[in-house]
């Protein structure tokens, strides 16, 4: 189970910043950089990148408050907000939760092997 993590945790150092966190902060090179690593046709590449600024720019105009994503049915972020709620809410009630962690001793224990 060890595995996956610990080498996660040795390349971690040689993944790329996503370009959409070198345009947040204001560095369009790293960001254009980023994206031809992805799409190294130049035309394509160029598109996402104007894609990618476009839509930080119009990000960037609206805020969304907690508020907002919990009781303005109007906002964009209140039906992916009550998905994750109701999922999360769902999880809780069927015990799914606890079935997905525990399960083979849960089972275990119902069988009733010891």
């Amino acid at each position: 189970m060890q595995i996956f993590p610990v080498t996660l945790m040795l390349l971690i150092g040689r993944l790329p910043e996503s370009p959409r966190y070198h345009i947040l902060h204001e560095k369009k090179d790293e960001a254009h950089e980023a994206i031809k690593q992805i799409y190294p046709d130049e035309k394509e590449s160029d598109s996402k990148f104007d894609e990618l600024v476009k839509a930080h720019e119009q990000e960037s105009d609206t805020s969304v408050s907690y508020m907002e994503m919990l009781f303005k049915p109007s906002s964009e972020q209140f039906h992916p907000t009550m998905l994750t709620v109701m999922a999360q809410v769902n999880q809780a009630l069927t015990g799914y939760g606890a079935v997905s962690v525990y399960g083979p001793q849960i089972f275990e224990v119902c069988s009733g092997d010891s």
